[in-house]
């Protein structure tokens, strides 16, 4: 929300993005130059997600900040948008608050309803978030584990003994905060251009037109006005 004191007509704008427009897109064309200089030099050990988007970034980098500075914010951002995503899930907080005193439990999925119980208040187990039964708690589970892993808590679904019994099986792992990408891009060199597998020649008459072609040493019928052939 903008505040009275700094809110600008639409005149007062448009007058300021006039004045800044030029250096701004000169900014921007000297980023594309470096990405553009730079793209087939790096190779990023690791990638977040839109890997073609941080790669390109990566190389843009020098040309408008720090370099690791562009996947510090990015990293930051998918955490932040973990966080809001656990926030909104019962499940997830509950499951949060039991492992940080556990390292490892397992058990099936009505176990688990039980046990989560104890450390959610009255309101939340009766509210229409909370999952009624073990089976309803898989599946909140299930969308949830992703998240989970962002945040040092991994969940694992299997099946054991001759009953196919389903078990959850919940691990306290070191928190994974995002991938660093910093200072260890290596060089490395494009791919050499492959030899084009035919040559192509084409032999002229004395008024200059072209009579006839030949292609991998072979010698072809008169030169047809096709592109890339004559």
């Amino acid at each position: 929300m903008i505040d009275n004191q700094n809110r600008r007509s639409e005149e007062e704008l448009w007058a300021s993005f006039n004045e800044t427009h030029r250096s701004v897109l000169g900014a921007l064309l000297d980023a594309a130059v470096e990405g553009l200089r730079r793209f087939s030099e790096i190779r990023p050990p690791s990638l977040p997600r839109m890997a073609d988007f941080a790669h390109w970034v990566i190389a843009c980098e020098p040309a408008l900040w720090k370099e690791g500075a562009f996947l510090n914010a990015y990293n930051t951002n998918i955490l932040g948008a973990v966080e809001s995503v656990l926030e909104a899930s019962p499940v997830a907080v509950a499951v949060r608050e039991m492992m940080a005193t556990l390292a490892k439990w397992e058990g099936t999925s009505s176990e688990l309803l039980a046990k989560m119980k104890g450390v959610v208040d009255e309101r939340v187990a009766k509210s229409d978030a909370w999952p009624s039964n073990g089976r309803a708690l898989s599946g909140r589970l299930r969308r949830a584990a992703s998240f989970l892993r962002r945040v040092g808590i991994d969940v694992v679904f299997k099946r054991e003994g001759h009953a196919r019994t389903r078990r959850i099986v919940i691990t306290t792992i070191t928190p994974r905060p995002g991938r660093k990408l910093r200072g260890d891009l290596r060089p490395h060199r494009p791919p050499r251009p492959q030899p084009m597998p035919y040559r192509i020649n084409s032999r002229f008459n004395a008024d200059g037109r072209r009579a006839e072609r030949t292609v991998g040493g072979r010698r072809r019928g008169p030169c047809r006005p096709r592109v890339g052939l004559c």
